[in-house]
């Protein structure tokens, strides 16, 4: 499991989720996606299509940590964090 923290800019706070996804797993797309599909929307749920609602616009790594930023169709905020020195082993 793939532990994120992930901030919501319409509720203005963060939350921890776990994703489906081995701990070292680097793909920032993918984190994205996987986020929608297991429902940890934040503010915005993933619609009946296979459209996401969020798009990764831009990514970041400084040593263990990656941050995503993703922006909902509607242009809303949304952080995502990865600390891989945080992740349990698999």
């Amino acid at each position: 499991m793939l532990k994120i923290s992930v901030w919501d800019e319409i509720g203005a706070e963060w939350a921890v989720r776990e994703l489906d996804l081995p701990p070292d797993y680097r793909d920032p797309k993918a984190i994205n996606r996987a986020l929608e599909v297991a429902n940890f929307d934040v503010g915005e749920p993933l619609g009946d299509d296979d459209e996401p609602g969020w798009e990764v616009h831009g990514q970041s790594q400084t040593n263990a940590t990656m941050t995503i930023e993703a922006r909902s169709d509607r242009g809303h905020l949304c952080i995502i964090v990865v600390n891989y020195e945080d992740q349990e082993p698999g």
